[in-house]
């Protein structure tokens, strides 16, 4: 009877092992290609599908790469150090993370990202001026790796001459990557997350020098448009449209020639990076407007601003996939997909939304494998269908494409089914239209308090929430956005002291 029950079992495991998903077989010869996944810690917060750790293992075979998002620097003493301590120490979020290498991958390499949107530009500007600030900053990086075990550092300043940074940031940040370089010599890893705007990128990098100390740069090559914009645009159009012309922009006091994947891959490559040290960024959410009437729901028509904060992001102007999926159920969805965006869109009676699903996410690992790029990385997990919430029983679609066309039964797969890909062109160097900042991520905004609050850059408090505080950044001649931000678990906003701390 227990050879029988043995037979039986191993019939059982062997029928379940050829019912796996295609996409996680892949040649233990091959060396996978890199797919670096995010996620953001602060996703443990969300009221309606809250992530957390556990969350990541479904996807800890899929990605090659997973980046902890984030940690922080002290503004006082120029040190790296932990931005949420209740839930990274807390409630053991380091621990459990790195600890996935154990129970689920033990090939998976798990880093930390050091920065992010909400850490602003300026106090990165002050430490790396100061030769002295700087190696108390690389000393306590390399201390941090080392007592968490993370696996390498994503530098993530957003942006280097910047968001209030300094004209000399650009000469000052190689310097220290030139520093981080030599303290973690080949033990970690050292890559960093890069803007995909020209403009940005301009002030704040020296390409040749990432090219040499960086084990690979994290091209963020998304929220090109968004509900920050007067026009209805795409989150991360993989080509501009032909109407996209000058003078269309002139009008707008948009970009779009130079906001789109094709032109920024083309312009880091222009500039000395090299695709060997390109990853790709993939966006698994959109970017969405609160229309004017129900009839200006068409690209480049006005806008009012944001739409409604998503119901899962609790962020306005953002719905991840995981929300999006499901939004096809209503009356008056109506969905499209754009031959040169090659990717979808969608629109109500009351907001338009730029996304990607599984076909545009084919479209753009297609892209970047015809032009040899080193990899793919996906912002982030918590916005993919992590829960199945689209009714085909399947976790992760997003992240499963995404791995199928690089390291799975796609691999070889070349094709676009929106139309299939455009022939790339050089980029060009004309001067764009002067408008927004679209770079990534872009917080929510409070349009109704921004001429009340803001006439410099800087920290206020939030008198109805000592848990919250506002940033007031100039984005143009008269122009501020006033964002409301929370401190991370229990802490409060302390005004003298311009940060968070226990109370």
């Amino acid at each position: 009877m227990g050879k029988i029950s043995a037979f039986l079992l191993s019939s059982l495991c062997l029928a379940f092992i050829t019912q796996l998903d295609a996409n996680v077989i892949r040649d233990n010869d091959a060396e996978p290609i890199p797919i670096v996944c995010y996620f953001g810690a602060w996703a443990f917060y969300h009221e309606i599908d809250r992530f957390d750790i556990t969350d990541i293992k479904p996807a800890a075979h899929l990605c090659t790469h997973i980046n902890y998002g984030f940690a922080k620097l002290n503004e006082t003493t120029y040190e790296m150090q932990v931005f949420d301590e209740n839930y990274d120490i807390g409630k053991s979020g380091y621990d459990r993370f790195i600890a996935l290498k154990k129970e689920v991958n033990p090939k998976l390499k798990l880093m930390i990202s050091l920065g992010g949107w909400y850490e602003g530009s300026e106090k990165y500007s002050d430490m790396v001026t100061n030769t002295e600030m700087r190696q108390k900053f690389v000393k306590s990086a390399v201390a941090f790796l080392e007592k968490y075990k993370f696996d390498g550092l994503d530098l993530d300043w957003e942006y280097p001459g910047n968001r209030g940074g300094a004209v000399t940031d650009k000469d000052n940040y190689t310097k220290l990557l030139q520093e981080l370089r030599a303290a973690l010599g080949t033990k970690y890893l050292l890559t960093a997350a890069l803007s995909p705007g020209k403009a940005t990128i301009d002030a704040a990098y020296n390409v040749p020098e990432l090219n040499k100390l960086l084990d690979w740069g994290n091209l963020m090559t998304y929220d090109y448009h968004g509900g920050f914009d007067d026009y209805i645009g795409h989150n991360a159009p993989l080509y501009s449209r032909p109407d996209e012309t000058p003078e269309l922009e002139k009008k707008l006091g948009q970009h779009y020639r130079d906001f789109n994947i094709e032109y920024t891959v083309a312009y880091y490559e222009k500039l000395g990076l090299s695709k060997d040290k390109m990853i790709m960024g993939v966006p698994f959410y959109g970017r969405a407007w609160s229309l004017k009437t129900p009839e200006l729901h068409h690209l480049h028509d006005p806008v009012k601003g944001m739409s409604k904060p998503g119901k899962i992001s609790n962020e306005s102007g953002v719905f991840g996939y995981n929300e999006i999926c499901t939004m096809n159920k209503a009356s008056d969805w109506h969905e499209e997909e754009d031959y040169y965006y090659k990717a979808p869109y969608a629109y109500t009676n009351e907001f338009f939304v730029g996304f990607d699903n599984e076909r545009s996410i084919q479209c753009k690992v297609a892209y970047m494998k015809s032009l040899g790029l080193k990899g793919a990385m996906v912002w982030s997990l918590e916005f993919d269908d992590f829960k199945s919430h689209c009714g085909d029983g399947r976790q992760y679609p997003l992240l499963k494409k995404v791995h199928a066309m690089l390291n799975g039964d796609q691999r070889d797969d070349k094709d676009c089914p929106i139309g299939g890909l455009i022939p790339t062109v050089a980029p060009t160097t004309h001067t764009p239209a002067p408008t927004k900042p679209t770079e990534s991520p872009i917080p929510t905004t409070t349009q109704d308090l921004v001429d009340h609050y803001c006439s410099l850059d800087g920290f206020m408090p939030d008198f109805n929430d000592k848990h919250k505080f506002y940033q007031c950044e100039n984005i143009g001649p008269h122009q501020w956005r006033l964002t409301l931000q929370p401190c991370p678990g229990d802490e409060v906003w302390h005004q003298e002291l311009k940060r968070c701390e226990n109370d």
